[in-house]
């Protein structure tokens, strides 16, 4: 069965992966190589209590006075950018996590 032209259009709008990204429960950010958030979703300003977007990824998400050392950096400026990485080693936590 074909979709609707309804659902064409829906799926078409602008606001449809900005709602998706919305209503996606974890958390989720995108940073620039400047170490600025460039985007925050609506669960990760939930979660940190604030809009952050334009501050300093390190200042705001980890409390720290200079970039991490466990930073992918990389991800921002290249093709890697593409693929999910953790961004911190395995038993640290980030102070906006409860």
């Amino acid at each position: 069965m074909a979709p609707s032209s309804t659902t064409v259009n829906m799926l078409n709008a602008d606001g449809l992966s900005s709602a998706i990204v919305d209503a996606w429960d974890g958390l989720i950010y995108v940073g620039s190589s400047d170490y600025r958030i460039r985007f925050l979703n609506r669960r990760f300003i939930e979660q940190l209590g604030r809009d952050a977007t334009g501050e300093r990824c390190y200042e705001a998400l980890h409390g720290r006075s200079a970039p991490c050392d466990w930073c992918p950096r990389e991800v921002f400026e290249g093709p890697s950018s593409r693929k999910p990485t953790a961004s911190m080693p395995p038993g640290l936590r980030a102070p906006y996590r409860p």
